[in-house]
């Protein structure tokens, strides 16, 4: 079927099915799904709703003044996720673009300390204007979004399909996306980043009977093609999942970012949460992370980042006598090459001035990078070696100014 087929049979099912007409003898949503008819000034959707109590809603209701650092984004300072929309979209298509429908839309929100899902479902194209009218009313008391891949994947979605109707879009909201702030934390543990994943691998969440996502498009449609809605129950199960799944995953982000030594549940987690910190150049938090991790213990990898990381912290902060300790450590365990070596001479050379003790530094820096292009670590090397031998003609000038300065009678004199 080439594209002029396929748009022609897209016509031909939005033009021949009423909005309100439901077909074959009751196979239709209606008799599979509990749920009534929205209707809208131009037109009707078919909606349902869900209610239920949510473990994580105290957590959820606490996240003010947190959700900016789960983000790394200072606009949601203002964002209280009790005035969010926790969104989901099943779509026609995994590659988006103009062809792509949001048949289902889920919009979880906070009521009471219960869940309210809403879910607003296409059944058939014609019903696309009213449905998306709904969902922009939904929104409209909103504050703010809150996704999983949303910000590259459904909330375009959604704003191309209300140009292409050419309605008003939904007011700008502010928008947190899930799968940026758990990639930050867990991108070296979990191999797969996908809300599955996530469920799965952190949360412990089990699906009993859910369907993959890859093979919703199909079962739509099927559903358009025959009008028996009897798979159907199955994807607004798995649309719901995911919205609760997506309050699951922030309410334990904002349980690591509350209270990181409470919640973390390996040294690697605070690790990577300290990185986070230190991007957002809080060092202070970072470096207290990065000692909880290590007294909590570290994946063998994440050692010597770790100990790369807290003695720049500290470097920053002004502690020299902890950075100095940390240097001298790296250095004693042969760790991070020759960042030690670089690092000590720095503080040798510009704060302590001590230029021979900054000198013999170098040189170990330059034995060191020779050990590691012996191994085969060549990357980078030729130029750490001109950088090392730029340093080390420095403190040779250095040297014998000081020593010229000493040796001058006009100096002798001064003194």
């Amino acid at each position: 079927m080439d594209i002029v087929d396929k748009l022609r049979w897209i016509d031909s099912i939005s033009l021949s099915t009423p909005p309100t007409q439901t077909k074959l003898g009751g196979r239709d949503i209606e008799a599979h799904f509990p749920g009534q008819l929205q209707h809208t000034p131009v037109g009707s959707c078919f909606t349902t709703t869900f209610r239920q109590q949510l473990a994580v809603a105290d957590v959820l209701a606490r996240s003010s003044g947190l959700l900016h650092l789960v983000g790394k984004d200072e606009s949601l300072q203002t964002l209280d996720l009790r005035c969010a929309a926790f969104v989901d979209c099943e779509t026609t298509g995994l590659a988006g673009g103009s062809g792509t429908y949001c048949f289902l839309v889920g919009i979880g929100t906070l009521v009471q300390g219960d869940v309210v899902i809403k879910q607003f479902f296409l059944r058939n194209f014609s019903e696309e204007p009213a449905l998306l009218h709904a969902v922009r009313e939904e929104l409209s008391g909103c504050q703010g979004l809150v996704t999983y891949n949303g910000k590259a994947y459904d909330y375009p979605l959604l704003l191309t399909r209300f140009a292409l109707r050419r309605m008003p879009a939904p007011q700008p909201l502010l928008h947190l996306d899930l799968l940026h702030a758990a990639r930050r934390l867990w991108r070296d543990r979990i191999e797969a980043m996908t809300l599955n994943a996530m469920e799965t691998q952190l949360l412990g969440i089990r699906r009993a009977q859910d369907i993959p996502g890859h093979l919703i498009p199909s079962l739509y449609f099927a559903y358009l093609r025959s009008r028996d809605a009897a798979q159907m129950p199955l994807v607004f199960e798995h649309n719901r999942q995911d919205i609760l799944s997506l309050m699951h995953l922030a309410a334990r982000l904002l349980q690591l970012h509350a209270q990181p030594d409470a919640f973390a549940r390996q040294g690697d987690d605070l690790f990577a949460l300290g990185r986070v910190y230190e991007d957002l150049r809080l060092f202070q938090r970072s470096a207290a992370l990065y000692e909880l991790a290590r007294a909590k213990g570290l994946d063998a990898r994440a050692s010597t980042p770790a100990l790369l990381r807290l003695s720049l912290c500290y470097k920053r902060l002004g502690h020299w006598d902890r950075a100095i300790a940390l240097w001298e450590e790296m250095a004693a365990q042969g760790a991070a090459g020759v960042f030690p070596y670089v690092e000590l001479a720095k503080y040798y050379e510009h704060r302590a001035r001590q230029y021979q003790r900054a000198m013999e530094l170098v040189d170990r820096a330059l034995h060191a990078l020779e050990v590691e292009e012996s191994c085969g670590a060549r990357w980078h090397a030729e130029e750490q070696r001109a950088q090392l031998l730029h340093r080390r003609r420095r403190l040779l000038a250095k040297m014998r100014n000081a020593s010229i300065g000493q040796n001058s009678p006009l100096e002798d004199s001064r003194r």
